[in-house]
């Protein structure tokens, strides 16, 4: 698909100076900026206004753009350094504050939102924190880990021109000092040194906690050493501008925050709905060069709405409880699908309804399956507004299910309004990665035909076939993977998702919760799950707390499943599946 005449795209890069620079496809987010950096009237004339609001943080998944984000605001506080690439003196516009060799050139900000009002802060020094993965959790590890970053940042300004250890700037610190002494030294120099208060981003401020969550290692220490880390943030306030945070997850129970009483939480607010994402009205609007690329290379694709068909893949995410809120697609998924489409094969299966899938490649994180393989979280679908307001915060000692799946991506919101608040998948791409990915987390190779031949044997009536094909895929299931009822009832979880359009794990209903319900076409499974018991058991609950009585008003078939997985004990009772259908309506 490559064509001199398409825009270059970015699927690796994430510095918007590099984006900007080599003119690759950018989606200008920049009118977002506006609310984000709104500030308050300057109060004598040449004064610098300030912010209208200095510690703001927002929390999105992973690939979701934010570190493209950081490096905008990065670049629009104090444009292109002295000793970049992209420096170009005879453009190096002085702003107020802004020291000799640091430029805006025009290009940078040329035909976005932001060319007529760029410059109203004036020019402040950065201090960006990229906060390093840990190769342990070790909380001494992780304290290396961050006092060597934020010596590489203080090296980076001494490339910029920062004579360190020359009167009258001092010296670095040690590699023995805190962290936390590390970042007060920097911001005070930075704002001593420019006479310009200077700004603070914090990308992936969350990246020491996330590797705690579903691990028996006390968080405690390293709790300890950010919560001073960031204190530092609230107690330099006289020598900040600014301060921006942003990470995946929204952390409750640790007071992570404590000191920074006046952080404001921006990420269910409608205004930041689609600073991170592109909108449908966006991808019509960048995109339109590549979908008519598609469509003049595959015969099978004119006359096709692809834009749908994007939409139903990659679109879904809703970040507000607002309903009016919009609807967003991932960014870095969107891309790297057009770059997958400059294959002839990926074309083809994309025109049979087999688009690229790369949200597994996008940093999924692996504690998530971790913790639903461990047992240690349920699997429920939905939750009313209580229930999601309860849980939309990440506990790294009990995490909720829900909130993990939210926070990281793997559910959006849904509803709200007049409407009961709920969650769902976003869309088709993450609902068959998911599935595939709890799949590989119990059966070796995690193969996915036999369960779309499950799924076709459900949608064929066929349910002898359903039930040695569902036997003979537990058979190929380790044993040490299936050691409780919790164990059996994820992988039919598992199933459920990859061989239906649609279903619910744990569904909530007056008479409690039911095991699976699986919708295709115009048929209802329900089904309930035992271990070591009967199927008449299954179908006693089943029909006592009346789980089958929310699909039965409809036009719909109705069938419930009763399965009893039996362990075995010996070559005389060896494991098997014990399976019964009943038709309960019409």
């Amino acid at each position: 698909m490559a064509d001199a005449k398409l825009p270059s795209l970015h699927t690796g890069e994430s510095d918007f100076l590099a984006i900007r620079g080599d003119k690759c496809l950018y989606v200008d987010k920049t009118p977002h900026l506006r609310g984000l950096l709104a500030v308050r009237p300057a109060s004598a004339a040449g004064h610098i206004p300030s912010l209208e609001h200095k510690y703001q943080f927002l929390a999105r998944p992973r690939r979701f753009g934010k570190s493209l984000l950081i490096n905008t605001l990065e670049a629009w506080f104090q444009g292109v350094p002295p000793n970049h690439e992209l420096a170009d003196a005879s453009e190096a516009a002085a702003w107020p504050g802004a020291p000799a060799g640091w430029s805006r050139p025009r290009w940078l900000w040329e035909g976005l939102d932001a060319e007529d009002w760029h410059g109203l802060h004036g020019w402040h020094p950065v201090i960006r924190l990229s906060l390093p993965l840990p190769t342990s959790l070790d909380a001494g590890e992780i304290r290396i880990g961050l006092t060597t970053h934020l010596r590489n940042v203080g090296l980076e300004w001494e490339d910029r021109g920062i004579p360190w250890g020359t009167a009258p700037c001092r010296p670095l610190p040690g590699l023995d000092v805190d962290p936390r002494d590390w970042l007060a030294f920097l911001i005070r120099e930075l704002h001593r040194h420019y006479g310009v208060r200077p700004v603070v981003l914090v990308d992936e401020y969350d990246a020491p906690l996330v590797e705690f969550i579903g691990t028996d290692v006390d968080p405690a220490p390293v709790l300890r050493l950010l919560r001073g880390l960031y204190g530092v943030l609230k107690s330099s306030e006289a020598d900040l501008y600014g301060v921006f945070l942003i990470g995946i997850s929204r952390f409750s129970q640790v007071n992570l925050f404590s000191a920074l009483n006046n952080l404001q939480d921006l990420s269910e607010t409608d205004a930041c709905g689609a600073l991170c994402g592109f909108t449908e009205e966006e991808v019509a609007q960048h995109f339109d060069p590549f979908l008519r690329h598609i469509q003049e290379l595959v015969p099978e694709f004119r006359g096709r709405d692809i834009m749908a068909e994007l939409s139903h893949f990659y679109n879904g995410y809703r970040f507000s409880p607002e309903p009016e809120a919009p609807s967003v697609f991932n960014p870095y998924a969107l891309l790297m699908c057009m770059h997958s489409l400059q294959s002839g094969s990926a074309r083809r299966n994309a025109a049979r309804g087999q688009w690229p899938a790369h949200w597994s490649s996008s940093g999924s994180p692996d504690f998530l399956v971790r913790l639903v393989r461990q047992g240690r979280i349920r699997l429920p679908n939905e939750v009313d507004g209580n229930s999601y307001q309860a849980g939309s915060s990440y506990r790294i000692d009990h995490p909720d299910y829900v909130a993990v799946m939210l926070q990281t991506g793997y559910y959006t919101l849904r509803g709200g309004g007049d409407e009961p608040l709920r969650v769902e998948y976003p869309n088709l791409e993450v609902r068959r990665t998911y599935g595939k990915e709890l799949l590989e987390a119990y059966v070796p190779g995690g193969n996915t035909v036999p369960v779309e031949r499950l799924g076709e044997a459900l949608r064929t009536g066929d349910q002898e076939a359903w039930c040695r094909r569902l036997e003979t895929l537990f058979h190929g299931i380790p044993y040490d993977n299936l050691l409780n009822e919790g164990a059996y009832r994820a992988v039919m979880h598992v199933l459920c998702q990859l061989m239906a359009s649609f279903s619910l794990s744990e569904p909530h209903s007056w008479g409690g919760r039911s095991d699976h319900v699986v919708f295709i076409d115009d048929q209802v499974f329900v089904i309930e799950v035992k271990l070591n018991a009967s199927v008449e058991r299954a179908r006693a609950q089943l029909r006592a707390r009346g789980y089958a009585k929310p699909y039965m008003e409809g036009d719909q078939e109705v069938t419930a499943i009763y399965l009893n997985f039996n362990r075995g004990r010996n070559s005389e009772n060896p494991p098997h599946i014990e399976c019964e259908f009943e038709r309960l309506h019409p």
